[in-house]
């Protein structure tokens, strides 16, 4: 990252992992520990929970449109311009 003039060296203020939870199925309840009956339920809430950078992040606006792709993560289209840096992006 040393020769990019536009480089972000900054905590991007994502949620503390440390009670992440890893899915696994619960053959008795036929759920995921989080009580998720589908590994897209797991992803979404792990999407929801960790991975969305909280208010005054300086990833949020700060990503080179040029290279954003046109959705998120979670398929949500991005805007033309001021996309956030990372897998999700701001509403």
């Amino acid at each position: 990252y040393t020769d990019d003039s536009q480089a972000i060296v900054a905590d991007p203020l994502l949620a503390n992992p440390a009670g992440l939870e890893p899915p696994r199925w619960n053959e008795t309840t036929n759920q995921f520990a989080d009580g998720s009956t589908t590994i897209r339920a797991v992803f979404l809430n792990l999407v929801q929970t960790y991975a969305i950078p909280q208010t005054g992040s300086p990833a949020i606006d700060a990503a080179d449109d040029l290279y954003a792709p046109s959705e998120d993560i979670l398929q949500n289209n991005r805007p033309a311009s001021s996309t956030d840096v990372g897998a999700y992006e701001q509403p």
